[in-house]
């Protein structure tokens, strides 16, 4: 997040859609094959906490005041209603199945763009669905998430988007096809194959 506040312009936003996990969690076998393995990956399991096992982390929240502390301005806080439950086994859990992520807007400063006409829902609760994701790597969103997002920061033709977790590149099609603007990405997971 440091290296995105050193580059981005005083006119931009960052937008960082994020959600929970929960304390001792990760790495669901069902995922995986005997020897620990999908596909060729490694079985992920999280790091220490410090906190008490099936606990909520908190992940967002914490985010957002180390931000806050670094000199962001937290523009809108924003919940993502994806208008299906998390697909989980009701045997095993007990507590609500998560239905919505978070989404928030930063600014580095206080003239920032923001084009409140450009949005579909102005509220703080955003309403459709997720991707399908099928053939578009490990956690794609809709294309309407990005285009929201970038519509809303006033983005024109010739800027310039950065996204630093771009996955399966749904904001770099976004922003290059929908938006004429120029897109950079970059992301630790790398496809496999040019279908991906």
């Amino acid at each position: 997040m440091s290296e995105c506040q050193r580059v981005l312009k005083p006119t931009g936003l960052l937008w960082l859609n994020i959600w929970d996990t929960a304390s001792g969690s990760g790495g669901a076998g069902g995922d995986y094959n005997a020897g620990g393995t999908k596909e060729g990956r490694n079985k992920w399991k999280q790091g220490e906490t410090g906190l008490p096992n099936m606990t909520w982390c908190n992940v967002h929240g914490r985010l957002v005041n180390r931000m806050l502390t670094e000199g962001w301005l937290l523009r809108a806080e924003i919940i993502w209603d994806k208008k299906i439950e998390r697909r989980e086994a009701l045997s095993h859990i007990r507590r609500t199945r998560p239905a919505h992520e978070m989404i928030y807007a930063f600014a580095k400063d206080r003239s920032y763009r923001w084009d409140h006409e450009a949005l579909v829902e102005t509220g703080s609760v955003w309403h459709f669905a997720p991707s399908s994701g099928k053939g578009r790597g490990p956690a794609p969103f809709p294309y309407e998430l990005p285009e929201r997002c970038l519509r809303a920061s006033g983005i024109q033709p010739g800027d310039t988007v950065v996204d630093p977790f771009a996955g399966s590149g749904t904001t770099l099609i976004v922003a290059e096809e929908m938006l004429d603007a120029t897109a950079i990405g970059f992301d630790l997971y790398a496809p496999e194959s040019e279908d991906e």
